[in-house]
């Protein structure tokens, strides 16, 4: 693939991620020393998408599609920055034990939706 071209699909998807990304903050932006569920529901779904997409782009590569919507769509959607910064947040408003739980919380779902999407998508391979 040609690198503008890889340029322009990552832009394409990465406009479509942030909007949606943006959408689920207006509709449920965090209140100040909370857990921001959004974010966390957020990157659960884009990782399993990301998984489930690159089990499927291993059998079946497609350079564009995982440019597209793995770098640009779901790169752009999902933010491992925010979920640091609300994990700050939470303990400057001096709730450490909160940031970390969530931290916690986080990485246990955000990995067991990886793992889930990757094995949901080699299932339906299967079939």
């Amino acid at each position: 693939m040609h690198p503008a071209l890889a340029l322009v699909l990552v832009a394409a998807g990465g406009a479509v991620g942030g909007v949606l990304r943006q959408a689920v903050r207006l509709v449920a932006d965090p209140q100040p020393g909370a857990w921001s569920w959004a974010t966390l529901v957020v990157n659960a779904l884009g990782a399993f998408a990301l998984a489930a997409l690159l089990t499927v782009l291993a059998r079946r590569p497609c350079e564009r599609t995982r440019v597209l919507v793995g770098t640009g769509l779901l790169g752009s959607l999902t933010t491992f920055s925010g979920l640091a910064v609300e994990a700050v947040s939470l303990a400057d408003a001096g709730r450490p034990a909160a940031a970390g739980s969530y931290l916690l919380v986080a990485g246990v779902t955000l990995v067991g939706s990886a793992v889930l999407g990757a094995r949901a998508a080699a299932a339906a391979g299967a079939r």
